[in-house]
C-alpha cells in the first residue's frame, strides 16, 4: 500500500507534534517537532510491536490467570534466574528478533499481578 499521506493542513489551522504534542509545527515540517520526538516515537512503535510479537509467541494469555486484554500488564518472567542472558524490557531495541526470541524461550508470559504474587508470595492478603 505505501505510506499513509500526512493531510493538507487548512488554513489558519495549527498544527502540533505528533509525539510531544506542545511545539506548533512550521515549515515543511508536518509530523514532528524534531528529529528527538521522531525518534522517540519511532523507537516506542518498534517496541510495540515487537512486545506484540513477543506476546503472541507466548501465547498471549498470563500462564497463571488467563488474563489476556491489554499488552501493558503483561511482563516476561525468567523461569530460571541463572540462565538469564539480559532483560528483555531493557533490551528490545538493542538486538535482533532471533536474539529476542531465543531469551524469550526461557520465560513464562504473566500479568502483573501474577508476576508481583510469585515475587512477593509472603504479601498475599489470603
Amino acid at each position: 500500500m505505501g505510506i499513509p499521506l500526512t493531510p493538507l493542513r487548512d488554513v489558519g489551522e495549527i498544527m502540533k507534534c505528533i509525539n510531544c504534542n506542545k511545539v506548533e509545527l512550521t515549515g515543511l515540517k508536518k509530523k514532528y517537532c524534531s528529529f528527538r520526538c521522531k525518534n522517540t516515537d519511532v523507537v516506542r512503535r518498534r517496541r510495540n510491536i515487537l512486545k506484540i510479537k513477543a506476546i503472541k509467541l507466548l501465547g498471549g494469555k498470563c500462564i497463571n490467570c488467563g488474563y489476556d486484554k491489554c499488552s501493558a500488564a503483561f511482563v516476561f518472567h525468567h523461569r530460571d534466574k541463572t540462565q538469564k542472558l539480559f532483560g528483555i524490557s531493557k533490551r528490545w531495541n538493542q538486538c535482533d528478533w532471533n536474539k529476542l526470541k531465543k531469551e524469550l524461550n526461557k520465560c513464562d508470559l504473566l500479568c502483573q499481578n501474577c508476576h508481583y504474587e510469585i515475587h512477593h508470595p509472603r504479601l498475599r492478603l489470603v
